[in-house]
Order: C-alpha cells, then structure tokens, then sequence
C-alpha cells in the first residue's frame, strides 16, 4: 500500500469500486455465511512448524549451497 503522503485522493473510492465488482450479489445469504465460517476457522488452526532446512530460517546456508 503507498504511503499516506503519496496516496492519490480517489485512490480508496477507486479500491473500493474495484472490491464491489468481485461480489457475486447472486449467493445466498448461508453460503455467505459458510464461507465466513471456514474463513474464521482456517484462521484459527495453528501454524505450521517451520522446515529450518528449507526456509528462511536457514536463508545463508541455501544461498551458500547455491553458491556452491
């Protein structure tokens, strides 16, 4: 997102324009709903444990490798 200084004045209006022509005004109100649900609950399930062989985690040994 720009920074507040540099954020044209209709660029909210336009952001919000372009969210509103993704609705699909045609579901019905519980599949909505359902979707709300899963939204919230995939939320809500733990992270997963990071692979420190393969992630940031480990970012200068896979340059090396690389490297190599």
């Amino acid at each position: 997102m720009p920074s507040s200084s540099s954020i044209p004045p209709d660029w909210y209006q336009s952001q919000a324009e372009l969210a509103a022509q993704e609705l699909d005004y045609d579901l019905h109100l519980a599949v909505c709903e359902a979707e709300i649900k899963q939204g919230i609950a995939a939320s809500l399930e733990p992270m997963p444990e990071p692979v420190p062989d393969n992630s940031v985690y480990n970012f200068n040994a896979i340059i090396d490798g690389l490297l190599d």
